[in-house]
């Protein structure tokens, strides 16, 4: 198993992602319009978004990720009041990631985050899903564009998110703190 470096573009933030394999986790790309606000909200979309405004990410458990330096410049938003919260840091607006609440061990990592070799085929596998193609900017290809994600993929989803929670890896989280609140008060884009 693998240890990915994590870093913000300007250095400040620092950490890791352990337990990484081409099958511990799921590299997806995600086009819905909540990402893209997201990446506008940061300034960032000529470095998050592809050319179609998709968001390339990794699904793992948050107790995997650690931060080791400026930890205290994560903050989070939400760009609707029911949406996942979408952490980023203050610095440098880096994104980082995504969670849903404490309590689910979901962390979708935006590839912006991690060192670029980590970002490998070798390192995380394969994309296996495209996610709300529907909200693709451009001519996406036809083979992404799709209602809802392959029944292979849902499965592993619940399949490892369902091994995940058994195992408890949703603590420790660097985003929530011990009573399940998130560690940096949520934040709303302007309209």
């Amino acid at each position: 198993m693998a240890e990915i470096s994590l870093k913000c573009s300007c250095g400040t933030v620092q950490g890791t992602a352990s337990n990484i394999t081409v099958k511990s986790g799921l590299r997806m790309v995600c086009y819905c319009k909540s990402c893209q606000a997201f990446a506008k909200h940061l300034n960032q979309e000529d470095k998050v978004l592809d050319e179609f405004g998709g968001t390339e990410v990794f699904l793992i458990p948050p107790s995997e990720v650690k931060f080791h330096q400026g930890s205290d410049q994560l903050r989070c938003m939400r760009v609707t009041s029911k949406g996942p919260y979408r952490w980023y840091t203050e610095c440098c607006k880096t994104p980082v990631g995504n969670t849903i609440k404490s309590s689910i061990p979901f962390f979708t990592m935006v590839h912006n985050i991690m060192e670029h070799e980590a970002k490998s085929e070798n390192s995380l596998g394969s994309i296996k899903a495209h996610l709300n193609g529907k909200d693709a900017r451009g001519n996406l290809p036809p083979e992404k564009i799709k209602s809802r994600p392959p029944l292979k993929t849902i499965l592993g989803l619940i399949s490892r998110m369902s091994m995940w929670k058994i195992k408890g890896l949703n603590k420790p989280s660097p985003f929530f703190n011990a009573s399940g609140e998130p560690t940096s008060k949520p934040s709303r884009p302007a309209a």
